[in-house]
């Protein structure tokens, strides 16, 4: 739940001309979330007996942080286009002049407020509060093709193997050479720096410069190009051996 609504509530939040770089701090805090675990890793199996409190100890201190969000959420207002669509404008102006730090009756308070309002008109005048024709109108082939791209992206990302990487990486890094648990736990923890930086640097510096659409191209390409140069010299290899055969 907090995968999908900590974006969404941020990006209903947040200002336009900042929006791509408050959304990247979520997946940066992912990303430190991560890089913590790996160390944490590292640090029970060095300090701590063998024991289950070995495990249980990692878990435990995953409460920290899921605490401080459910704290935190109590002081923080629900998003101004939610309040928009359940209360209408007043407590919308209040609750965006509360967020952005400005008057009620501020031009760029008013005007945000007006652009909500509208976009809220525009799609209940498209589906005239029917499910039936909301999902019709998904079904448009603009909306459609958009859905199936976001839909996609999150498929192949995790075929990509990320995750996997995650949750598996002290064992790959064993089966290429490396020995010991705590030589592998190290190359987790500075394998799980290297994550953060380079998300760090994509999500606060590039993203707002140069665009979404430029980084997932450009992301994917460095994906897919060291998958197929794999198969490529993997198939050559096999060609060569068969014919040595």
């Amino acid at each position: 739940m907090a995968s999908m609504l900590v974006p969404l509530y941020t990006a209903e939040c947040a200002p336009p001309n900042i929006r791509g770089r408050l959304v990247g701090i979520y997946e940066i805090g992912v990303q430190v979330g991560t890089c913590l675990g790996f160390w944490i890793n590292l640090g029970v199996d060095r300090n701590m007996a063998p024991t289950s409190s070995q495990w249980m100890t990692p878990f435990a201190l995953q409460l920290v942080p899921g605490g401080l969000l459910i704290i935190g959420l109590v002081f923080m207002p629900e998003s101004p286009r939610w309040i928009a669509k359940a209360h209408g404008r007043v407590r919308a102006i209040k609750t965006l002049s509360h967020l952005r730090g400005l008057p009620d009756d501020h031009s760029a308070v008013q005007e945000e407020v007006d652009d909500i309002l509208h976009q809220l008109e525009l799609e209940l005048a498209d589906s005239m509060g029917n499910t039936r024709a909301a999902w019709k109108e998904l079904m448009q082939p603009g909306l459609r093709n958009r859905v199936f791209l976001g839909v996609m992206i999150m498929i192949f990302f995790q075929m990509c193997g990320s995750n996997s990487i995650n949750y598996y990486s002290p064992r790959i890094f064993r089966s290429i050479g490396l020995q010991g648990t705590q030589a592998t736990l190290v190359s987790t923890g500075i394998y799980g720096i290297v994550r953060l930086v380079a998300v760090f640097f994509a999500m606060y510096f590039i993203v707002d410069r140069f665009g979404r659409k430029s980084m997932l191209i450009g992301g994917s390409i460095m994906i897919v190009w060291p998958s197929l140069h794999h198969s490529f010299f993997a198939n050559s290899d096999i060609t060569r051996l068969s014919q040595c055969g």
